[in-house]
């Protein structure tokens, strides 16, 4: 007869193995915070430039950083490059997203006006 404890153990591996598992599925969460952070913190910059500059919208993130808005070149949660685009009275920071290509479903944009 199998003493108690072993089927108890088999359970208990079990589920852990199911947890890591559905862990490691999700695991996207995370590149999705830290681009969603970058984002925020890109447009705060630039809204702090434009308000420092008579209106004037910066031309880059170079410039945000040459200027020490930003204190380093900030990247997407899948180390991908920030866009930083002005338009009138809109500033509007996009991350390419997973794919990488800017564009497409997966992109991720947030504007500051």
């Amino acid at each position: 007869m199998i003493p108690l404890r072993f089927p108890l153990a088999v359970l208990l591996l079990g589920l852990s193995v199911l947890a890591l598992r559905n862990r490691s599925e999700g695991s996207d969460c995370a590149p999705t915070t830290i681009t969603e952070r970058a984002l925020l913190n890109v447009g705060h910059a630039a809204g702090h430039y434009r308000t420092e500059h008579e209106g004037r919208c910066p031309t880059t993130i170079g410039l945000l950083r040459a200027r020490r808005y930003l204190i380093s070149e900030p990247m997407d949660g899948w180390r991908g490059a920030l866009q930083l685009r002005c338009r009138a009275l809109v500033i509007e920071v996009r991350s390419a997203g997973r794919d990488g290509m800017l564009g497409t479903e997966d992109d991720f944009r947030s504007w500051t006006f």
